[in-house]
């Protein structure tokens, strides 16, 4: 038992990807040869290979038509770009568009794997229905499909739930009226006991066996709380070995430091991590600094 960190065990350990500067340098300007070609291939636009876009506002009709997109609605995720400068969308449909057809959709660029979100509320039906979910439920982005569909995390969803990324909303997490306003539940309660949703938890080190038992779940794990079971009185926790992991409040705590971590921070392997759970990238030491590229 015991969550102290060390061995094989990170209490950072869901901190899945992480841009380290190789070598000894650390030097973020060095860059492979692989990454200066991607580099070059978006210089001369606002967006990149990832990057969430729609039709400019004010065109009329793209080069190669509209190809089923909505011009008001439609978000695509870009996907590529061909020798003669033509950008790859998938909205979906896939489609072919000219650079300047095209501007990046800020909303929707907030929602990558992690992130916590919501339906919008100008969605009335989802391209994909609705479910048990509504535009007040809250939950974690899980993946996002090479096809531009979003897999989302809602507990109300338990055999997991699709939806366009056009559809979505990242939750304001630094602006709790703004998420009053819209009606949003932050938190996951349970009779006297609460966990804000997507916050960082670990089973406390004084557990030696959790009452639900460990399963996959190791001790140093970091988890992020994705709802309660209400009808059995549990939290449960999205850890890297098991999703839904099924948790008695009084078996977890919050993770200041886990908590801590976010896209485009810098942080370093903790001192008295001999070995991360998911070993050491070629170069990287404790004395190593990266940013943070995604939370899953």
């Amino acid at each position: 038992g015991g969550g102290g960190g060390a061995g094989h065990s990170s209490p950072l350990s869901l901190l899945r990807a992480v841009s380290f500067g190789g070598g000894d340098s650390n030097d973020p300007s060095i860059v492979s040869p692989e990454e200066e070609e991607e580099r070059d291939l978006w210089s001369d636009v606002p967006f990149r290979r990832g990057s969430a876009v729609r039709w400019r506002a004010n065109l009329r009709k793209p080069k190669h038509g509209w190809q089923g997109t909505d011009k008001r609605t439609s978000v695509g995720v870009v996907r590529g770009r061909e020798a003669d400068g033509t950008v790859l969308v998938e909205f979906p449909p896939s489609v072919r568009a000219e650079a300047s057809e095209l501007v990046l959709d800020s909303a929707a660029s907030l929602i990558e794997a992690g992130v916590l979100v919501h339906v919008r509320h100008s969605v009335a039906q989802p391209a994909y229905g609705w479910g048990n979910v509504d535009s007040k439920t809250v939950g974690l982005v899980k993946e996002i499909s090479h096809e531009g569909d979003v897999e989302v995390d809602f507990v109300e969803a338990p055999g997991g739930w699709r939806c366009l990324l056009s559809e979505l909303e990242a939750v304001p997490l630094d602006d709790p009226a703004e998420a009053a306003r819209r009606g949003l539940g932050l938190e996951a309660v349970l009779g006297l006991y609460s966990f804000p949703i997507g916050a960082a938890v670990r089973v406390k080190p004084t557990v030696e066996e959790p009452r639900h038992q460990w399963g996959q779940v190791r001790p140093g794990s970091v988890g992020r709380i994705a709802g309660v079971n209400s009808s059995a009185s549990q939290f449960l926790v999205n850890f890297p070995e098991a999703d839904h992991w099924r948790a008695h409040p009084e078996d977890i705590e919050v993770l200041a430091v886990a908590n801590a971590v976010r896209v485009g921070g810098a942080v370093s392997v903790r001192r008295q991590v001999v070995r991360p759970r998911f070993d050491w990238p070629d170069g990287v030491t404790h004395d190593s600094v990266g940013t943070v590229a995604k939370v899953l």
